[in-house]
């Protein structure tokens, strides 16, 4: 499924995750790459980095996912045919909310490529990745956060036009909701016996005494 990639979409949409915006933060590295001339095929990679969670939970051995779901090939955008049923239109994605449910809609049927994880300090690299429009998910795993999916692009163009093909991305991340604790099942049967019992104590307390003191005026 071809789209018709605009300058102004790198420059534009993409840079929505350039900045800190609601999905998350996706910065270039500080000197771009140079174009590769020669023979071998021009790569990129994704460093992943997080940020503390909610207290109690760790940045390490988070597994993270990153799958490629688009293609970038003579100034044009195409969408792998697995995802075609997604009917996304990635030039019409021009604000953060846009871009984040995007990424929510590409996840649900997104085929995971193998998972790396987090290192003690929350980081992990994906090294030589080919150039294409890619998706980074989360395992959800109850030691961090809440990790949204987050759409991105090797190579990245930064506002002023430089493209730059190694790419650092603080996925956003939300607190889990806080369980809540099962009601105890059978403690309403078990008071209720208890309750019986006493009663029944009671009645049978009170008929020994009647019949002591019928016994005594005998």
């Amino acid at each position: 499924m071809k789209r018709k990639m605009m300058t102004r979409f790198s420059a534009g949409c993409l840079a929505l995750l350039l900045t800190f915006g609601s999905v998350c933060s996706v910065q270039a590295a500080q000197e771009p790459a140079e174009p590769n001339t020669g023979q071998e095929t021009q790569t990129g990679s994704v460093t992943v980095q997080l940020t503390p969670g909610k207290e109690g939970t760790s940045v390490a051995d988070v597994e993270f996912f990153l799958t490629k779901v688009g293609e970038i090939q003579d100034s044009t955008y195409t969408l792998l045919p697995e995802y075609d049923n997604t009917k996304i239109d990635l030039n019409t994605l021009t604000t953060a909310e846009q871009l984040e449910e995007a990424a929510k809609t590409l996840a649900e049927t997104a085929k995971q490529e193998q998972g790396k994880k987090t290192d003690g300090n929350g980081q992990v690299v994906f090294e030589k990745q080919e150039l294409g429009v890619y998706l980074l998910t989360a395992k959800d795993q109850p030691g961090y956060d809440l990790v949204s999916p987050t759409l991105l692009s090797i190579p990245t163009m930064e506002t002023d036009e430089t493209l730059h093909y190694d790419i650092k991305v603080e996925p956003k991340h939300t607190p889990r909701p806080a369980e809540h604790t099962a009601p105890q099942t059978g403690l309403f049967d078990a008071t209720c016996w208890y309750l019986a019992g006493g009663v029944l104590l009671l009645v049978l307390a009170g008929g020994l005494v009647f019949a002591a003191k019928r016994h005594e005026k005998k």
